[in-house]
């Protein structure tokens, strides 16, 4: 017998935030659907919601970069796949995405490793990150750069037909999110600009993740490693991945902690406490606005 429709439905983002339309007239098609198929069921359509733990194709992980646990609790995923035999590839921001693992063996030696991938050691500590990538490395799991180089930047900057890729209210999201991460530091004119280069960076490691799925093998899972802003499925790499056909079902976004950005599931972890970046900065922007002054005064003094 089969499974009558139930039209309750849980969301699936975060209650503050709105559901992209693209998705709410699915749902609500979908509904219309069952409605006209009671007596049949409507066990055979399409599911709406995010897949369980562990039936996904993409696997998005999103962490605070200062926070030690969500970068083991990542690699312990990275293994759990692997003894699987799940892992296809793992993506990762840290690494640009004109560098890759697959030339590598397994048992280079991670300072070869860290030269293949480019591996920025003062953005990116290898002590945190690296265990993933090794684990990885050694079971000859591709690990692919997802990030946009530095040498295409100031081409992205310039291009404004990259603004009509998403809608002016996610924009609007990215852009103030970019503002805070700047700890409010850039000028009005200069956020576009950002703005530009943040949605890139999430186009591009949608594409990578993309190829790695396509030559994944049946029941097999590609999985990228990145911060928590750029898989939040209301801005990020989730919003790419629909424009590439990636259906929303397919994809799993995981984030660890307390938090309001909408993701599909939050795991518990162990939290020290963050660094102040903005008030680092801000000192250091002070003591490059001292520097001339003290100099021109020891100038005058001589």
């Amino acid at each position: 017998m089969q499974a009558p429709c139930n039209p309750s439905m849980p969301t699936m983002y975060h209650a503050k935030f709105s559901i992209p339309a693209r998705l709410l007239r699915s749902a609500i098609g979908a509904f219309g659907l069952c409605a006209a198929s009671m007596l049949a069921g409507c066990e055979n359509l399409p599911s709406l919601l995010p897949p369980p733990a562990g039936s996904a194709e993409v696997l998005l992980m999103g962490e605070q970069h200062d926070q030690p646990d969500h970068q083991r609790q990542i690699a312990a995923e990275v293994q759990r796949l692997i003894a699987q035999g799940r892992l296809a590839a793992l993506v990762l921001e840290m690494v640009d995405s004109d560098r890759d693992s697959t030339a590598l063996y397994r048992a280079s030696p991670e300072e070869q490793v860290r030269e293949t991938l480019g591996w920025d050691d003062r953005g990116w500590p290898w002590a945190a990150y690296g265990p993933a990538v090794m684990i990885a490395v050694r079971a000859g799991i591709p690990v692919l750069g997802g990030n946009l180089p530095r040498k295409q930047m100031a081409a992205v900057m310039a291009d404004s037909r990259i603004d009509t890729q998403l809608t002016e209210p996610v924009r609007a999201l990215i852009s103030q999110a970019v503002h805070d991460g700047h700890c409010g530091m850039l000028k009005a004119d200069q956020l576009p600009a950002m703005v530009r280069v943040q949605m890139t960076r999430d186009q591009r490691m949608a594409e990578t993740l993309l190829r790695a799925r396509l030559k994944a093998g049946a029941g097999q899972v590609v999985m990228l490693h990145a911060g928590e802003q750029h898989v939040a499925r209301d801005r990020g790499v989730p919003l790419h991945l629909d424009r590439l056909g990636v259906p929303t079902g397919q994809m799993r976004v995981v984030a660890f902690g307390d938090g309001e950005l909408p993701v599909d599931e939050r795991r518990p972890a162990e939290r020290v406490d963050s660094i102040d970046h903005c008030a680092e900065f801000r000192a250091q922007m002070e003591r490059r606005k001292a520097a001339p002054a003290a100099a021109q005064a020891a100038s005058q003094a001589g």
